[in-house]
């Protein structure tokens, strides 16, 4: 029993041993096996990944194709084939194809290429211009982009045709179109913007002449106040005599359209021709000096800058503040009942009744500038580009080489030259020649004596304000406006009209 016993451990021991034996094997035999599949589907996803790569490489390189562009062709404005030029630009539309290719189109991948071609007697082709277009516009579902080009002063001269084509780069992409012509826009202008007479020597003739590039069609002309003044075809302009007013000519090219202006004015005897804003809408003209009484009617000084330095019964030339011509031009002031709402020389009670004069025999044509009308001319009126003291008007003596007269200079609305406080005598005919108008330094009359001329300007509004009235003043060191100044005081006065 005992040796069973222990051959039957040994046989135990040897299957154990036999058993662990083998299940070594299987296990290295089975890790070995893992171990391979393993390795072989890393290496197949590393297939399956470079494949991917490929794979969009290659779709990289379609989308890349779909995008490019295969070709550019300009889209004529006109049935001849030609764009446009419009307010001194280039107008040219194009077909991108594909259409996807205009998406991602920017400034810096157009250009256009601008050749002038000379014609009849010249032979040959100019040097090419290229020019950045501008892209404005673009549809990338038609593929159609707008490109648009400033050539001002890139228009050739009359006898030559203009030729553009449209270059666009993109990418490894670089197409030019052919070349097409331009159409040139057609123009017209006057050498006479402005024609400004005086009545009653109105009675003159002028002959506009209309210079009209890239038509040869010719010009209609029109007046539109023939009872001022009319026009021929041939652009003579004839201004009627003993009238006041305005008229406006208007040249127009037959092709095209085109049109250009002269404006006509005929002021009152003594107006002198520079414009000035009173108002945003309203501009008056200036008479040729300040007002005088001289014994029998009112007058203006013969120069601007002519002032009175005493009073005289035959030259009144400092004014009280009266509704009644007779007070103001009185040696005393007596005037009773007052009031807020009197209007300078005239009965009204209205502000827009600003006072009517007769002045070298002419009725109801000049008046006084209301309190707004002097505040819009200092304040608010705009000349070269500024307001105020240097722009619009400037303290200045003027005739400094000769009789030196101190005063106010006001600048005309299209003055473009720069305010001085010193002009001489030529300096001064120039600038009264561009319509320059001088306030002098007339002083103030109290009674019969008048007081610093040349030293101090003061010169009555149209409106009062009880026993004062409003006025402009000035000297070297300040400009006042709306002062407040008793009636009783002979201030100077200069009128406007209309």
């Amino acid at each position: 029993d005992t040796a069973k016993a222990n051959i039957r451990a040994e046989y135990r021991a040897a299957i154990d041993t036999a058993i662990k034996t083998s299940e070594g094997k299987l296990t290295k035999a089975l890790t070995d096996a893992i171990t391979e599949v393993n390795g072989k589907i890393e290496s197949l996803t590393t297939r399956v990944g470079n494949l991917e790569t490929s794979v969009n490489n290659l779709l990289g390189r379609v989308i890349a194709l779909e995008e490019m562009i295969q070709s550019v062709v300009i889209v004529p404005a006109y049935s001849d084939g030609s764009v446009k030029i419009a307010n001194d630009s280039l107008y040219i539309d194009c077909i991108v194809s594909p259409s996807k290719a205009v998406a991602n189109l920017v400034a810096g991948n157009v250009a256009v290429l601008v050749n002038k071609v000379k014609t009849k007697a010249n032979t040959g082709v100019d040097t090419i211009k290229i020019i950045e277009g501008n892209v404005f516009e673009k549809d990338a579902d038609k593929g159609v982009i707008s490109v648009r080009v400033f050539i001002k002063n890139k228009i050739p001269a009359a006898g030559s045709t203009l030729t553009v084509a449209v270059n666009v780069k993109k990418d490894k992409s670089d197409f030019t179109t052919e070349f097409v012509p331009v159409t040139l826009p057609v123009s017209v202008s006057l050498d006479k913007r402005s024609i400004v007479v005086q009545s009653p020597d109105s009675d003159k003739d002028t002959t506009l002449i209309a210079t009209v590039k890239n038509s040869t069609k010719g010009v209609s002309w029109t007046s539109s106040n023939t009872n001022i003044a009319t026009v021929d075809n041939a652009g003579k302009v004839k201004i009627k005599a003993n009238v006041i007013g305005k008229d406006t000519i208007v040249v127009k090219t037959v092709e095209g359209n085109a049109t250009d202006t002269c404006f006509v004015t005929v002021l009152p005897e003594g107006a002198l021709a520079g414009e000035f804003s009173i108002s945003a809408i309203k501009k008056v003209y200036f008479s040729q000096g300040n007002l005088y009484w001289d014994g029998d009617s009112f007058e203006f000084e013969t120069n601007q800058y002519d002032v009175r330095s005493s009073w005289s019964t035959s030259h009144v030339s400092h004014f009280f503040w009266s509704k009644s011509a007779e007070v103001a031009y009185a040696e005393t002031y007596s005037e009773s009942g007052t009031a807020g709402t009197d209007i300078f020389f005239t009965n009204a009670t209205a502000e827009t009744a600003k006072s009517d004069f007769t002045v070298n025999g002419v009725t109801g044509k000049y008046r006084t500038l209301s309190t707004a009308e002097w505040e819009y001319l200092f304040k608010t009126r705009t000349v070269n580009g500024g307001t105020g003291e240097g722009k619009s008007y400037q303290r200045a003596t003027i005739n400094s080489d000769a009789t030196g007269n101190y005063g106010m200079i006001l600048y005309p609305d299209n003055y473009t030259g720069t305010a001085k406080t010193s002009y001489t005598s030529a300096e001064w005919a120039s600038l009264e020649a561009a319509g320059c108008v001088f306030l002098p330094a007339a002083g103030y009359r109290n009674g019969s004596n008048v007081n610093y001329v040349g030293e101090y300007g003061y010169y009555w509004y149209s409106s009062a304000f009880d026993d004062f009235a409003y006025s402009v003043y000035f000297f070297s060191n300040s400009v006042s406006l709306g002062c407040l100044g008793s009636r009783h005081f002979g201030y100077g006065v200069r009128l406007i009209t209309e």
